[in-house]
């Protein structure tokens, strides 16, 4: 066990408890590691967090009007750049389900989750069947067009998920040309004194972090280049009522020179765990030679201050309850971000290269103590890197406001959470699809007597096959023109 450093000769310890040949196997194991780089990873997550211990000491302010929007700034415009732009094969979908599913405490990846979404087949109940109708609605509505479709796993989640994604392929009739899997890094868990966490004779790992992403997507872009991809849309697995390649955002985006944009939606209340879309005094100074030729070469619109995700936990008192001073009601930083993004390839191609932060996430670990002969949990760290930090390199950011109801439920902790579970999920994706029913005067009744319940679930769920975000739905009334929704234009077709 050459290579240990002082700081990790716990492990030497630890492997009198196995017998001499697991022993000289582990031995052999540990070879990969470099024990000075996993110490040197600890230690700049400790730095970071200190840093980000000044946060009233920094000129925060919301990000400028002008770079504000929501669906009331959205035009039919937007929407045809979207569809025109996924019709052509310039756009690529990314979802990201390298997660581990810990705080749920699911035995399979988020995105195979078996929700009570009333259906009769399990698989239908699951994100990813849902993700992967919506990507066949949109292939359908524009005549089969190029959508690239990349799913990000992990080590935890890659086999489970690959092989859910082929039944639920072959489920729909769906071809898995256009999809394709890159897989995330995982690293070391810590215990609290930044030893690393030992699982039987294997050292206890997990995804780093959503931000992980740049690192696994940068092999990639050359390829997707050369196919002219030019815009990616990125979001996170575990939200249910997320649209995948949703044309109204993406349009958007082009149609008002984004090269970083998010989705957000407004703050609840001063005590609501979410980090928050804001501004910052920009920091002039070098990242390294991609980013600097990139912030220096583009035409900005945007350039004055930088933007940054301002996380609930570092947060203090006054700024998680400042007001607008004309709107009193109204939070000053209440654009909570919903891991929810728009990226162009250039920007994606410069931030690519910058080395994220590591984020301290304290966790309860669980895994097997020789020792003890037995499973234990562990209170622990995670390292996790965020999609986020590339933001203060955006020359043309925007945020996008949705409405909560209608695009933010994620699905995070079990049911006896009671918040951001799956009796959470359900329900509102139930009252989401209840607003599409009412737009185009259906009722659950009509449509199952007119579709059946592989379309309809029994809570009145609607298919993904069958209306993308509300449209379709009227055409069994004989009603070919379509109805205007409160979000953006969709007709009978997407």
């Amino acid at each position: 066990m050459d290579g240990l450093t002082p700081n990790q000769t716990h492990i030497r310890d630890a492997a009198k408890y196995l017998s001499s040949d697991k022993c000289k196997n582990f031995d052999e194991y540990l070879k990969q590691f470099d024990w000075k780089e996993i110490d040197a990873r600890w230690r700049e997550a400790q730095d970071f967090a200190k840093s980000q211990e000044a946060q009233d000491e920094i000129d925060y302010d919301r990000i400028p009007d002008k770079r504000r929007f929501s669906y009331e700034d959205l035009k039919d415009a937007n929407h045809n750049t979207g569809r025109y732009v996924i019709k052509k094969g310039y756009v690529c979908v990314v979802t990201l389900a390298g997660g581990q599913a810990s705080r749920l405490g699911a035995d399979v990846p988020k995105g195979l989750y078996p929700l009570d979404l009333g259906f009769e087949n399990p698989l239908h109940c699951t994100l990813l069947y849902h993700q992967a109708c919506q990507y066949k609605r949109l292939l359908m509505s524009l005549k089969e067009p190029t959508l690239y479709w990349i799913i990000m796993t992990s080590a935890s989640t890659d086999a489970a998920i690959r092989e859910g994604m082929t039944k639920i392929c072959e489920d729909i009739n769906l071809s898995m040309t256009d999809i394709s899997f890159i897989v995330q890094k995982e690293i070391p868990c810590y215990d609290l004194n930044g030893q690393v966490i030992l699982d039987g004779d294997r050292i206890k790992t997990a995804p780093n972090g959503n931000g992980g992403f740049f690192e696994a997507i940068k092999p990639e872009l050359p390829r997707l280049a050369q196919k002219d991809v030019q815009f990616f849309h990125v979001y996170c697995v575990d939200n249910i009522l997320c649209y995948l390649g949703d044309p109204r955002f993406i349009g958007f985006c082009i149609d008002n020179g984004a090269d970083c944009a998010a989705k957000v939606v407004q703050r609840e209340n001063p005590e609501e765990k979410m980090g928050v879309v804001v501004s910052a005094p920009r920091k002039f100074e070098s990242f390294n030679p991609q980013i600097d030729y990139y912030l220096q070469n583009l035409k900005t619109r945007f350039l004055e201050r930088e933007v940054r995700v301002l996380e609930y936990s570092e947060m203090t008192k006054e700024q998680a309850e400042r007001a607008e001073p004309f709107t009193p009601v109204e939070l000053t930083f209440c654009d909570g971000n919903i891991a929810n993004h728009f990226f162009d390839i250039d920007f994606l191609s410069a931030v690519c290269s910058y080395d994220l932060p590591y984020h301290i996430a304290k966790k309860n670990i669980k895994h097997f103590s020789l020792k003890e002969n037995k499973e234990i949990v562990t209170a622990g760290v995670k390292l996790e890197r965020f999609i986020f930090d590339v933001f203060p390199f955006a020359c043309n950011f925007l945020s996008y406001e949705v409405d909560r109801e209608l695009e933010f439920a994620p699905l995070k902790n079990p049911d006896s959470a009671g918040v951001d579970c799956p009796s959470t999920c359900r329900d509102a994706l139930i009252n989401a699809h209840s607003l599409f029913m009412s737009w185009s005067c259906m009722t659950k009744k009509i449509l199952l007597d007119q579709y059946g319940p592989h379309f309809i679930s029994k809570y009145g769920i609607i298919s993904p096959l069958l209306s993308y975000l509300g449209e379709n739905l009227e055409v069994i009334t004989e009603n070919k023109l379509g109805v205007i929704n409160p979000v953006g234009a969709f007709t009978v077709n997407v």
